[in-house]
Parts: C-alpha cells; structure tokens; sequence
C-alpha cells in the first residue's frame, strides 16, 4: 500500500484494502480510444468506485516526467461506466472494489498519477 500523505505532505493513517473503505484510487495509465474518447485505468487501494458518482480528482505534479505540462489541479468529475480491461475486450462492470483495476470512460481532467478519491475525504 503506497504511503498517504495531504497535498501539503502531512502523513495519513495507512489505508486498508477495503472494500467499505473510503475510496482512495489512482489513475495508473490515460489513452485515447476511438470510439469513446478519453480512457482511464484506475487502480483502486481502497473503498468501491461505481459508475454514475461522484468523486474527486486531485493532480498535484506527482506524474510520468516524460508527461509534460500537467497542471496541479482538484476537480469533482461524475464517473462514467466502468468496464474491465481484458484485452481488446472491454466487459461492463456493476463496480470495482478496493485491489481491482478498471478502465473509466471520459474521466475530463484525470490525468496518469492523480488520485481519485470519494469526495468527503479532504483535509
């Protein structure tokens, strides 16, 4: 489990891989996809994402350094479907719970390194 720390760097208490968990959640990879536009892999650490919610993305500069001009940036964003990553194959999921990976369609401002998380969790 990566440490947690707040966007000024005061440490969290270490999260559990837990599917009641807050949720807690990062964007692992960003892609373009023909025919449904922006695409996110998330991995999520703790809590369950589903689509139609609404979550918060935060960027704070922690990113690939070869990705150039990523803003810091905090956003609320409604997730899309959700749909597992299985080749060329994209199966529909109901959710992804905490240790699961999933791609999210048309996440706007989520680039690879944010975090996702639910939109109570802040400090």
């Amino acid at each position: 489990m990566p440490a947690v720390t707040t966007p000024d760097g005061r440490s969290r208490p270490p999260l559990a891989c837990d599917p009641d968990g807050p949720l807690v959640a990062e964007v692992v990879k960003t892609a373009a996809d023909p025919y449904v536009g922006r695409v996110s892999l998330v991995r999520v650490f703790s809590g369950t994402l589903r689509p139609d919610e609404t979550v918060h993305v935060s960027g704070h500069g922690l990113v690939d350094p070869s990705h150039d001009g990523h803003e810091l940036h905090e956003a609320d964003e409604r997730i899309g479907g959700l749909t597992s990553p299985f080749g060329r194959q994209q199966r529909p999921l109901a959710e992804c719970i905490a240790g699961d990976l999933a791609c999210v369609a048309r996440l706007g401002r989520a680039e690879t390194g944010d975090t996702v998380s639910a939109r109570t969790i802040r400090s």
